[in-house]
């Protein structure tokens, strides 16, 4: 997410430095805090009553803010080894992925490692121009700061395996627990990639054409407002992974599953 600290759209504030932080990112740390990450499978109409919601009880995003729509593209390169271990979620990976994403503008990649346990992840991320991408797929090195993902990602075997693009819709606070998060995202699609680059695919395979995925993100307890949330609309949790969704539709060999 973008470090400067906007306005809240609302009400003209400066937003705390820490709700624009993923709730399983730290700031300054190398690897981030447990946090809990909820996915819920729901039609159009059920994400129109949550957006709405998360209108009235949370900040937009800075980058849905910018957006005509409250929307924004995100564009998503995932790491795997060439036995596709993450698909098939080996044991020996502990729930470990490698991933490289930029929103919005472009100009800015952030490359990170993210562990699953159940609905627990934690995450380490960096931020990285997007020239020096190439650069520092081949060299550590010219990766600065975000060498240790290169690092770690050559040491395991892992290379880009697929992209996946989808419009986000985000809402974001700071509760007693530090920082949480609702997302929205719709219009996957994606196909398999082999470069360094987030490009997607000329002719990308469309995925969850009817439904969207919403997301609640938080540290320690269900805040209470997403408890009102979840009774209000009745969600139910169905996790739900883009990158096995997209690899599937494309012919890639999978085992179900929900969390990648």
């Amino acid at each position: 997410m973008p470090s400067p600290s906007p306005p809240d759209p609302a009400t003209g504030a400066a937003l705390d430095p820490d709700a624009l932080l993923s709730p399983s990112v730290l700031r300054g740390e190398a690897d981030g805090a447990v946090a809990y990450e909820l996915k819920f499978l729901v039609d159009e109409a059920t994400a129109r009553r949550v957006e709405a919601w998360a209108a009235a009880a949370l900040r937009r995003d800075p980058f849905g803010a910018a957006a005509a729509d409250g929307a924004y593209p995100t564009t998503t390169l995932y790491l795997d080894t060439p036995a596709l271990d993450v698909l098939h979620r080996a044991p020996g990976l502990a729930g470990r992925k490698y991933r490289v994403r930029k929103y919005d503008d472009g100009g800015t990649l952030y490359v990170e490692r993210k562990e699953r346990r159940g609905d627990k992840v934690r995450k380490r991320r960096s931020a990285l121009p997007a020239a020096a991408l190439v650069d520092a797929a081949s060299d550590a090195g010219a990766a600065g700061l975000a060498s240790w993902f290169f690092e770690e990602a050559a040491a395991g075997g892992f290379r880009p395996t697929c992209t996946v693009g989808y419009r986000r819709t985000a809402f974001l606070d700071v509760d007693a627990a530090g920082p949480i998060r609702l997302t929205l995202d719709r219009t996957v699609r994606g196909g398999p990639s082999t470069a360094w680059a987030l490009v997607e695919p000329a002719t990308p395979t469309h995925v969850l054409a009817e439904s969207v995925i919403c997301e609640l993100k938080f540290r320690e307890a269900m805040p209470a407002r997403f408890k009102r949330l979840v009774e209000e609309t009745a969600l139910a949790a169905s996790g739900v992974s883009k990158y096995r969704r997209v690899m599937e539709a494309c012919g890639a060999a999978g085992d179900g599953g929900s969390h990648a």
